[in-house]
């Protein structure tokens, strides 16, 4: 486990580094998502458009990454102004000091705009596979989500939760999640996990290429809990996707916009106002949108709200 999480935390960075890092701060606005055609995408596609009528006069760019990790490292030193990032991968980040996570140097700069909406685990196996709960998926062929991502992160710790080690790994695999289909559909992979908001088209498009959902055990959330205090309990509800019948027990890990503390506060008040503001516009982007409310925007922070966000939620009456 260790190795394998210390080979995610250098492709993590190389990521970072190859996704256009700059030594100096640039006019522009730029906006780490995620992989093309994702929730992240999908969902900063929308915010940048709720933007514009207050940038004008600067240019705002979406930045496509492979996830939260290399999010909180473009954002953490300050070579973009906007991302998104996973709770967890978000905590570990500021933190540092856990190689595990990747993050071995803290990002103490990283600041919350706003908490937005709730990501649900997706542990999926092929119908085929002969997996029928997670401790079955020992030395299996799992996909993790891409190196750098929110997902990569979730996955590691949650299989180490459940006692797997290194010699019970050496079978998976860190490649976007856009591919999990076709791979389920030739048994290249027995099972993949993907991390996502709901409903997750990467997940429904999984399953329906022949796999189905496996429950997460109270017993790995217990572990998981204990290492990071962002990771919830709840249930993918029964219905989510075509053919779920029954709720299934998952780990829920919110998702934040973020930004770092060099970011001047009437910048970030005006972004933090839009988003509000328009709302209705951000549900249009992706049904996860249909989450993101005034009064869970301050909840559950796990690195503090940049100046300009607070004095927003200062005006709405959402803080004193």
């Amino acid at each position: 486990m260790k190795k394998m999480l210390a080979l995610l935390f250098t492709l993590g960075l190389v990521l970072s580094l190859a996704g256009g890092a700059q030594a100096a701060p640039h006019p522009d606005i730029a906006f780490c998502t995620g992989e093309p055609n994702g929730v992240f995408n999908s969902l900063g596609e929308a915010m940048i458009k709720v933007m514009k009528e207050d940038f004008a006069q600067r240019k705002l760019v979406i930045v496509t990454t492979s996830g939260a990790s290399v999010n909180c490292q473009l954002v953490g030193v300050g070579n973009r102004e906007l991302g998104f990032a996973h709770g967890d991968t978000l905590y570990f980040a500021a933190k540092g000091g856990d190689r595990k996570a990747g993050f071995e140097r803290p990002l103490p700069n990283l600041r919350v705009v706003a908490s937005l909406y709730s990501n649900y685990v997706h542990m999926m196996a092929g119908k085929n596979s002969g997996i029928k709960s997670l401790a079955e998926m020992k030395g299996r062929k799992i996909a993790m989500g891409p190196a750098g991502s929110g997902t990569s992160i979730t996955a590691g710790f949650l299989l180490q939760s459940l006692g797997f080690q290194s010699r019970d790994l050496t079978n998976t695999s860190y490649t976007p999640i856009a591919g999990n289909p076709g791979k389920i559909r030739s048994k290249s992979i027995d099972a993949a996990i993907v991390v996502q908001g709901l409903p997750s088209q990467a997940s429904a498009s999984t399953l329906a290429a022949g796999a189905v959902l496996l429950p997460v055990p109270p017993e790995a959330y217990q572990a998981m809990s204990d290492i990071n205090k962002q990771y919830l309990y709840q249930p993918i509800p029964k219905g989510t996707y075509p053919g779920q019948d029954q709720d299934v027990p998952t780990i829920v890990i919110n998702t934040y916009l973020i930004t770092h503390a060099g970011v001047d506060n009437e910048t970030i008040y005006k972004i933090t106002k839009a988003l509000f503001d328009h709302s209705a516009d951000l549900a249009a982007g992706h049904p996860v949108g249909k989450e993101i409310s005034l009064q869970k925007a301050t909840q559950n922070l796990p690195v503090p709200l940049h100046p300009g966000a607070e004095r927003f939620y200062k005006d709405k009456g959402i803080l004193k």
